[in-house]
């Protein structure tokens, strides 16, 4: 059983700011609440972004540079379970275009992603317990 939540994450204004097809600054906030989630919980990460290419390409090194490391970069994490499935299956989707995004600071919006994050995962811890005691 893996229990683990996966995490598609959006990269222009969700891990940096958005200058595409330039690469903007990084959001701190971002990269440092991922990588504790990647580390404290185990989350698998998969980048989820409309670009290809060099595009893409510059993003994940960016990404790398910043130590921020993704166990799918637009496709789902275990391939070949969804071969030929086009979308991207996730606990949650993390993008700058979902609504409200904007009425919160990064500091402010980080903390309660990976507040939300966490608590899904005890629920998730649980549930496996229940599931496996007899």
């Amino acid at each position: 059983m893996d229990f683990h939540l996966t995490l598609a994450i959006d990269f222009d204004g969700t891990i940096c700011s958005n200058k595409s097809p330039d690469i903007g600054e990084p959001i701190m906030p971002a990269i440092e609440t991922l990588k504790r989630l990647r580390h404290d919980l185990k989350c698998r990460l998969v980048l989820w972004t409309c670009r290809e290419g060099l595009f893409l390409e510059k993003a994940v090194q960016f990404c790398h540079e910043n130590g921020l490391f993704f166990d799918a970069v637009n496709t789902n994490v275990h391939a070949s379970e969804f071969f030929g499935h086009p979308k991207i299956l996730a606990d949650f989707y993390i993008d700058d275009r979902t609504p409200g995004w904007f009425r919160m600071g990064n500091q402010e919006r980080w903390h309660m992603i990976e507040e939300e994050i966490r608590e899904r995962a005890k629920f998730n811890f649980k549930n496996m317990i229940k599931e496996i005691t007899p």
